[in-house]
């Protein structure tokens, strides 16, 4: 809807109202439809002319009488449904005025939009300040971790604070239209959080509550705190370093470190501050010494310095004169934070570029640790932290919850696919731009945070269920990268961890914090809230969610383009949430193909709504009655207690098209009654109920009402809706292609002579569990941390997550396998030689590692420089875009020069160089582009070297000698939201690994080799568990090896990992089986056939 349009509806609607309120009555007195003009009637009266005959006088006077009812009752409505909406509740339920109520919801609703402003970068909601959801209420807030991810509050022209404390003075400040509190503090004091100090300094006008605030008024506020007048303000511009900034504004670009020094204590945009040289933002502000004075010396160097700068200026000095440097004086160890810190003397952050000052004493013990703790702070945000920066969307507008479902459907159907591929056939993936999609999502994608706040509200439910306390009532939540906050309608108390920070209203669990809720048995605890969805993200990054079976419907409206890409992302997270053990997504007239892309059982497609409305409210009837035989008061009681189970699963309406008036009342209607069912629609370009999203057209922004709160939306663009489902569905079975090997002929298997070997032990049997394939298959909700999962590889068995075999079987089976794995194929075999590399190698097939180096790193910076270099190992020549995409997903729109160069002057040092003198990482590269030179060296190309991406056709010495580099899951244990980038040469060393265990393991077979057979099979199984072709040949193994135990064994394990995947049994392992039970003369065909 156009701003123009909006205002006109708007005003049509205010003049309704009037017209209503004031209009009404006097056309009523006009016509003389006054029932009371001679006064009261009396008993008589009333009885005397019910019972003489009429002249048409009875008539006209009940139509006057209900005339001025239905005014009154109007009225009324409309004068509570104001009443609420300027002190942002929900408006009571009146008995028998449902009509007349929601007549005046509407009327009221559609009057606010002449007084919403146009949302804005900068602009907050006029009725932020008392609205429950509003993030200013919280008093735990903390900026968010990216600073460039944030929507700033602070205009362009606010003053710049450098103390975020309040100053000793106050200012009078007039309220201007569409202004709130939280908007009043973010433009004057650059903290929306401080609205809490302008309620303070007017107690007597506002009551000391954030009540809803005039245009006129004049408001206390506290005075800011002006930069020192020895400085002046620049902001950051694109492009811009600090050392530009201060070649341009002092004359030298030495002299940086004087702007990083005064500019530490400016706040800036939502939240951040300058914490290090290297790394700024464009849209900050930093200050400038005045160019013609150095930078002030404190008068003493234990003294703190003040918001009262000292008034004595330090003599300046020339380039040419030989100054020697200093260091900060630290603050006293016990001392408070200073109010503002005035700037001091800069230290040097690099030694190539000292700050020029007057001489100093030496400095202490505190200075040396102060300055040392400021390196450390300085390095938390150079991209090289071993923790990934908080994203909460990509920049299409995924978020993190939308992204991490997706992947588990993907993840899902890829290990279907790994377990039914036959050997030699590729894994199909995606390429071009759903590759480029597919990275973009695994870097938003955050796997912990979905688990964390799925155990955090199913650990209240089991919380509420043991002491019996009512489930509270959810109307939305907000997820950032160190809390999750729950929104209640009314007050309740949350057990501990929960914080509550808003009278009860307002629970906030730290994310370090919720590893004391332990462990939940989903199976046992019903999701409390099924239908939690993401909405959008505010201005601080946090993901804003509403539980939309509390609020019945929720309106998109907008241009056509906005509404489908959000009702498109809240269909698909909805249709994968982890979040729901179950629900239905009904889609109206869009999306017919998603069900059969996503297939997760959740959606059904409707072209019309036809009888659909009824159907829901026949279901609401039904349910209410059931909650009410049931003896529950609610929705929420219900799943607390375990009664009335099919209530339980929510089913959310998208309404795509138009509806009919009639539809339309019965779905008002069907929301608002209470109890709250589990029913909830999704309305697009209409509301049914007072909750609607507002996009502005143009602009990647939205209002969120009756609450006035701006939001980000979460969308998914048409182009990337196509990418998502050419992803899903490259990741199905019917996508495999290419023919599967030939089977031994009946005579070749006859054929086999056994060859004299030591029977195996039952205990030589891999330890494989669902867990481990867990790990191969990505990212997955369902999975806390899959670097913490335990999993076996070659060289440690009792990593399984099975139970572990005693020390001496496992030392028997290791050396076993180790020894099969060495012998020579016969006599005349000889082992593939493979070169010993002389200087650094880079290990993937496995836990990444870097070996061989001849410099050090920093165990800080040691995670994400080991990513950088087995990108550059596996992406020779890649340019800086495409590492700057592959490394750092999450800054995309920034510019990572500095980044980029800081983390390759690192590699290159950690790496060395060789005998010669010449560097492993070349400084420059004919040709453009990074990457090693030929003295490093990667298992993966070795790897690739060995088989030429044919397995199945490499010589028997290459089999051998490939299997032996295998230590473990390819990029195994790296951290959950980087490699993003590995994922497609993670599966092809996947099914590559799989294929080479099959293809020497049925050559031992043939052989008649049994051992050595099993020996090769369990590299294969350790890697991908579910593989049925490796089952077999291990199950033949055995049997032919006359050992039962090891026979039994493995197919006990087969069965229980296709049980734990619910999954049936291929056809040949199904003959096989049964086959075994009675051998007979048909068994050999069989055999062929299984392998």
């Amino acid at each position: 809807m156009s701003t123009l349009r909006r205002r006109l509806v708007g005003l049509a609607a205010v003049l309704l109202i009037v017209g209503i309120v004031v209009g009404l009555p006097v056309v009523l007195l006009a016509v003389g439809a006054n029932p009371l003009e001679a006064g009261l009637p009396s008993f008589s009266d009333i009885t005397g002319a019910l019972t003489s005959p009429d002249d048409g006088s009875l008539l006209v006077g009940l139509i006057e009488v209900v005339a001025w009812l239905a005014w009154a009752f109007l009225t009324l409505s409309l004068l509570v449904e104001i009443v609420s909406r300027a002190r942002g509740i929900r408006a009571p339920r009146m008995p028998g005025l449902r009509m007349p109520q929601n007549a005046a919801r509407g009327l009221v609703g559609a009057a606010v939009m002449l007084f919403v402003s146009v949302p804005v970068a900068n602009a907050l909601p006029a009725t932020a300040a008392a609205a429950t959801l509003e993030p200013t209420h919280v008093a735990t807030i903390t900026a968010p971790a990216n600073p460039a991810a944030a929507v700033p509050v602070a205009s362009p022209a606010a003053p710049v604070s450098v103390a975020p404390e309040q100053g000793p003075g106050t200012v009078a400040y007039t309220v201007q239209p569409h202004e709130s509190l939280w908007s009043i503090a973010a433009s004057q004091l650059g903290d929306g959080h401080r609205f809490t100090e302008i309620v303070d300094l007017n107690q007597e006008l506002l009551g000391g509550k954030a009540n809803f605030i005039k245009p006129g008024w004049v408001l206390q506020i506290p005075a800011p705190v002006e930069a020192p007048a020895t400085t002046e303000t620049v902001t950051v511009e694109r492009g811009d370093t600090l050392s530009s900034i201060a070649r341009d504004e002092l004359g030298d670009a030495d002299r940086y470190p004087e702007i990083f020094e005064a500019s530490r204590d400016i706040e800036q945009p939502g939240g951040a501050h300058l914490s290090d040289p290297n790394v700024i933002q464009p849209g900050w502000t930093v200050a400038v010494p005045a160019a013609a004075t150095a930078t002030p010396a404190p008068s003493a160097p234990s003294a703190v310095p003040t918001v009262e700068a000292p008034e004595a200026e330090a003599t300046p000095t020339t380039p040419s004169e030989p100054t020697p440097t200093l260091e900060p004086a630290a603050p006293h160890a016990d001392a408070e934070a200073p109010a503002a810190v005035a700037p001091a003397a800069p230290a040097p952050q690099q030694a190539t570029a000292p700050a020029e000052t007057t001489a100093a004493p030496t400095a202490s013990a505190a200075t040396e640790s102060a300055v040392a703790e400021r390196e450390q702070a300085s390095a938390v945000h150079d991209g090289l932290e071993e923790e990934v920066l908080w994203q909460a969307a990509t920049a299409a507008g995924i978020g993190t919850v939308l992204a991490a479902g997706v992947l588990a459907v993907v993840a899902r159907r890829r290990r279907n696919q790994q377990r039914l591929r036959r050997p030699g056939q590729p894994m199909p993936l995606p390429l071009g731009e759903a590759a480029v999609f597919e990275q973009e999502i695994r870097a938003a994608a955050d796997p912990l945070s979905v688990e964390t706040v799925d155990v955090a509200l199913r650990s209240l439910a089991h919380h509420c269920a043991e002491t019996g306390k009512p489930l509270p009532t959810v109307r939305a939540a907000r997820l950032t990268a160190d809390r999750f906050e729950l929104y209640l309608e009314d007050g309740a108390h949350l057990p501990a961890p929960w914080i509550d920070t808003a009278e009860e209203k307002i629970w906030t669990l730290e994310v370090a914090a919720a590893v004391e809720l332990g462990s939940v048995n989903r199976g046992a605890v019903p999701a409390p809230y099924p239908s939690l969805v993401t909405i959008g993200h505010d201005e601080e990054a946090g993901h804003v969610f509403l539980n939309l079976e509390h609020l019945g419907a929720l309106g998109i409206t907008g241009d056509d383009p906005s509404t489908r890409e959000i009702l498109a992302a809240l269909a698909i997270e909805l249709a994968t949430s982890v979040w729901a053990d179950d629900l239905q997504v009904t889609l109206v007239g869009a999306f017919p193909e998603l069900e059969d892309a996503l297939q997760t059982g959740r959606i059904r497609y409707l072209p019309t709504v036809g009888r659909l409305v009824d159907e829901l409210s026949t279901r609401a009837q039904d349910d209410r009655q059931a909650l009410a035989a049931a003896g529950v008061a609610d929705l929420y009681s219900a799943r607390v207690t375990g009664a009335v189970p099919d209530a339980w699963d929510p089913e959310i309406v998208l309404l795509a098209g138009n509806i009919t008036d009639r539809q339309r009342a019965q779905l008002t209607d069907l929301v608002a009654e209470l109890p709250h069912v589990a029913l909830a629609t999704i309305t697009s370009g209409l509301s049914v109920g007072e909750w609607t999203l507002e996009a502005t057209p143009g602009a990647d922004q939205a209002v969120l009402s009756p609450i006035g709160l701006q939001i980000q939306p979460q969308r998914l663009p048409m182009e990337q809706y196509g990418h998502l489902l050419q992803l899903v569905a490259l990741a199905d079975v019917d996508e495999l292609d290419g023919d599967a090997p030939a089977d031994p002929t009946v005579a070749e298997v006859e054929a086999i002579a056994p060859v004299d070997e030591p029977p195996a032990p039952a205990s030589a049997m891999p330890a494989v569990t669902l867990e481990m394939l867990e790990v191969n298959v990505g990212i997955d909700p369902a999975v806390s941390d899959p670097a913490s999962i335990p999993v076996t590889v070659v060289d440690d068995v009792e990593q399984s997550g099975a139970a572990a075999p005693a020390d001496d079987q496992v030392e028997a089976v290791e050396s076993e396998i180790s020894a099969t794995l060495d012998e020579p194929v016969a006599a005349h075999d000889e082992e593939v030689p493979m070169p010993t590399p002389a200087g650094p190698r880079i290990l993937v097939l496995g836990p990444v590692d870097l070996t061989g180096a001849v410099g050090s790193v920093e165990d800080s910076k040691r995670a994400r420089l080991l990513e950088y270099a087995a990108y550059l190992a596996l992406n020779p020549r890649a340019t800086h875009t495409a590492i700057d995409d592959a490394i750092w997903p999450d800054r995309r729109t920034e510019d990572n020069l500095n980044t980029r160069n800081t983390a390759t002057s690192k590699l290159r040092r950690w790496v060395g160089q060789d005998e010669d003198g010449n560097d492993y990482l070349p400084r420059h590269q004919a040709g453009g582009g990074y990457g090693f030179s030929a003295g490093v060296t990667t298992d993966a190309s070795d790897w690739d070297q060995l088989l030429a991406g044919d397995p199945l056709g490499a010589t028997t010495e290459n089999l051998e000698a490939a299997l032996r580099l295998v230590r473990g899951i390819p990029f195994e244990g790296t951290h959950r939201k980087r490699y993003a980038w590995a994922e497609p040469t993670k599966q092809r060393l996947i099914s590559e690994i799989v294929d080479t265990s099959y293809s020497l393991a049925k050559r031992r077979l043939m052989e008649g080799r049994w051992r050595a057979a099993e020996a090769a099979v369990v590299v294969g199984l350790r890697i991908e568990p579910a593989q049925e072709n490796l089952w077999r040949i291990r199950i033949l193994a055995a049997h032919e090896s006359r050992n039962p135990d090891l026979e039994a064994e493995a197919i006990e394990r087969l069965l229980t990992i296709t049980e734990q995947l619910e999954c049936d049994l291929e056809p040949e392992t199904e003959q096989l089986l049964a086959a075994l039970k009675n051998p007979g003369a048909d068994f050999d065909r069989l055999m062929a056939h299984a392998l």
